[in-house]
């Protein structure tokens, strides 16, 4: 009997990520495996591609998937909406979509039949506003609509992975409200899940088995394994890694391709930062890409923003120390909190020095030029590391466990261990160093599976290849004058209500 395989694709409106569901399904094809494709008709009041429900979109993901169907070859797999909810789990819809949710702590401690849909609800949230912490009163429609997303993929797959009780189940990220719930009921039922994502290198894709790639202890063994079982030797896999931080600091990522630092200038610093004092340079990441995946809570700070206040606190009248920090490129074009509360923080402390994330101050000469760095979960950690400088971790990173890093186990500890460089330029020993550099590079270069099948030409951009021919799905211009028609007629019907009420 052939095994089954059951992958989840309710949306094709995401470039690469899309592609790349076909590529599994291709693949498992080509295995043998008998595939069962679950699409979205348009049913969900929210997704990631279109979390406000214009209908053109919901036209034009569909179009996009019949193009892509058409590459796979429809007849080989079974296609199936993914939509099915029961007259009684509709009620509970209902009464989700109902409910009163006065706080973000709230929402995030919403579960349904052991799922956390409130925290996959609002990670949809802020990936949609940008914002880390959405007010609950303003955002109350988007917030519900991925409420009730979440518990209707959660009653759909809950019948499908039951019933069809696959070898296989294959999703893409695993955090998102269309997503997660999915995710948790196979982790439930105990069905062997692989999660595909984006890897550091464009021409590469990665599978986490039974888990999102967001999953600290998870992807701690994944370092491990790739290291421990890679028959290269110890040479070629430092190496491999110095080719990766290279890449890095040197500028040669593609410049479409995950590329924060292509707009930097090489050799440009802060003009106040000075061998004077001592220089410590802080490097955060955007709050709202970890605050709904528990493993990654601080265990020492409520929030970044926590920490860098008290920190700055804690020397507030110290004239031997200075602080720069540079706020992470992915927040350039956000007006949200977490960046307002930074900036307030640049008039309320002299001895700080705020890079916003536009600045052509080069990050890598920063490093370089600062006697510290301290990161929460940046990779800048082990970059720093990497260029042999004390690297400070004050939150969750996969590196964490590596060596490399100092990692005080409290924000008193932290105060004293930069209390005692400042006066001593004595810092804490740290161990495997090296080792750790080496274990992520390597990590980073060689995860994941090359693409066989899709070619990335950017983030936006990617085609489907075989057999020597390639292939693009597309939006039919078909389907985008019918998606077109509706609303033209809407406001031609508009406009002549209006011409009516004129002359009345």
């Amino acid at each position: 009997m052939n095994k089954k395989t059951l992958l989840y694709i309710p949306f094709a409106l995401a470039p690469i990520h899309f592609e790349t569901g076909l590529e599994l399904v291709e693949k498992y094809l080509q295995k043998g495996y008998s595939v069962t494709l679950l699409t979205c008709s348009g049913k969900l009041p929210a997704c990631a591609p279109n979390p406000y429900h214009y209908e053109h979109n919901c036209h034009f993901c569909q179009s996009r998937l019949l193009s892509g169907l058409k590459w796979i070859g429809k007849e080989r797999i079974e296609v199936q909406d993914f939509y099915a909810i029961t007259e009684e789990q509709q009620r509970k819809i209902e009464e989700i979509s109902i409910l009163e949710i006065p706080s973000l702590d709230m929402l995030t401690k919403i579960e349904l039949e052991g799922s956390d849909i409130g925290l996959a609800a609002l990670r949809s949230v802020i990936f949609c506003l940008n914002e880390p912490r959405p007010d609950v009163y303003q955002h109350r429609d988007l917030i519900r609509n991925y409420l009730v997303t979440s518990a209707i993929v959660h009653f759909s797959m809950q019948k499908h992975l039951i019933e069809k009780q696959p070898d296989e189940f294959i999703l893409f990220n695993g955090s998102f409200a269309a997503m997660r719930p999915a995710l948790r009921l196979a982790q439930k039922l105990n069905i062997t899940t692989y999660v595909h994502e984006t890897s550091d290198v464009p021409e590469r894709y990665s599978l986490t088995k039974n888990a999102y790639p967001h999953d600290l202890d998870v992807m701690k063994a994944e370092i491990e394994f790739i290291y421990n079982t890679s028959p290269l030797p110890e040479t070629e896999k430092k190496q491999i890694a110095d080719i990766w931080y290279e890449e890095r600091i040197h500028n040669r990522i593609k410049s479409w391709w995950f590329d924060f630092t292509k707009n930097q200038q090489k050799g440009l610093l802060p003009q106040s930062l000075t061998p004077k004092t001592v220089n410590v340079a802080i490097f955060n990441s955007s709050e709202g890409e970890f605050n709904t995946i528990p493993e990654y809570d601080n265990p020492i700070y409520r929030s970044q923003n926590d920490g860098i206040y008290q920190l700055l606190n804690s020397f507030y009248q110290n004239d031997c120390i200075r602080f720069f920090l540079r706020i992470h490129p992915n927040l350039a074009n956000a007006n949200n909190t977490q960046k307002q509360f930074l900036q307030v923080l640049a008039q309320e402390f002299d001895h700080l020095e705020i890079i916003s994330p536009e600045s052509p101050i080069s990050t890598y000469d920063l490093i370089s030029a600062c006697d510290v760095v301290i990161t929460f979960n940046s990779t800048v950690g082990i970059e720093a590391v990497y260029k042999g400088k004390p690297s400070i971790l004050m939150g969750r990173a996969i590196y964490e466990d590596l060596g490399g890093s100092i990692k005080p186990r409290s924000h008193d500890e932290l105060v004293e261990i930069l209390h005692n460089y400042v006066q001593h330029r004595s810092l804490p020993s740290v161990e495997y160093a090296e080792l750790a550099v080496v274990k992520y590079g390597f990590f980073q270069k060689q995860w994941g599976y090359p693409l066989e099948y899709v070619r990335v030409y950017s983030l936006n951009k990617a085609s489907l290849y075989r057999e020597g021919k390639e292939y693009f799905a597309k939006v039919s211009l078909k389907e985008v004058a019918l998606s077109f028609v509706p609303r033209i007629l809407i406001k031609l019907r508009k406009l002549s209500t209006k011409y009516l009420h004129w002359n009345h």
